[in-house]
């Protein structure tokens, strides 16, 4: 026998009547057509790229990226005189 575990979901209140007419239609019980419906459509949810695809696209991403140390970074955050973006930047590069 196949395990099962038991889930309880909410559904809008419309879209519980639309569940309940459906099912009234087959002849099978809510809880079979919910079933049904999950099980076809459970593999849309599987994600599409793995951990390891995500970080070497990252990698790909920012290899052209200079390198910034995060406490550097900070420290000219907090002066006034380096509130724009690309003036913190070329501090850090200098």
């Amino acid at each position: 026998m196949n395990e099962s575990q038991a889930i309880t979901i909410q559904l809008p209140k419309e879209e519980g009547k639309r569940l309940e007419a459906e099912a009234k239609r087959l002849d099978i019980s809510v809880e079979a057509l919910a079933t049904m419906m999950l099980c076809q459509n459970i593999t849309q949810f599987k994600p599409t790229r793995t951990i390891s695809e995500v970080l070497f696209r990252k990698r790909d991403l920012t290899k052209d990226m200079p390198q910034v140390d995060p406490v550097e970074l900070a420290r000219l955050q907090s002066y006034s005189d380096t509130a724009n973006f690309d003036q913190m930047m070329y501090k850090l590069k200098s």
